[in-house]
């Protein structure tokens, strides 16, 4: 579901509408060193890898990590303990972090691994484009 923006302007506080049963997939990551990267942060959610997340950087020590679902955002609140990483809901995230997403709330949607690819179509498009017949994949 995706978060109502449509008040967004005169009376509407963006600080104050921050719902968790429609933003619970995502988590604030602050205070961690400035020397951190994105594999750093990667590294300590690497039990998450196989349910997939997304980092995007609200500063040099702040990050929001979406989650596909708020189960495994829980999951990860919970369980991940590191010395120079805090977590904590979007829903008390930081006035940065929150303006961050306001303005971009397409960073707001529930990760979504992409879909397997095969080279099967390209390949029919360029060679379509150059006027030669593809070889179908059943007679290799």
């Amino acid at each position: 579901m995706k978060p109502d923006w449509s008040g967004f302007g005169v009376g509407f506080d963006i600080f104050t509408c921050w719902d968790s049963s429609v933003l619970g997939h995502m988590l604030e990551l602050y205070d961690f060193p400035s020397s951190f990267v994105e594999s750093d942060i990667t590294n300590i959610f690497l039990d998450f890898k196989n349910l997939g997340f997304h980092i995007h950087w609200t500063d040099d020590t702040h990050a929001v990590i979406r989650f596909s679902t708020q189960e495994i955002a829980a999951e990860a609140l919970t369980t991940i303990r590191h010395p120079c990483l805090k977590c904590r809901p979007i829903s008390i995230a930081s006035r940065k972090t929150k303006l961050m997403l306001a303005k971009s709330p397409e960073k707001t949607l529930p990760f979504k691994r992409r879909p397997k690819t095969e080279s099967y179509a390209a390949k029919r498009l360029i060679y379509s484009s150059l006027g030669l017949s593809p070889k179908s994949p059943k007679s290799k």
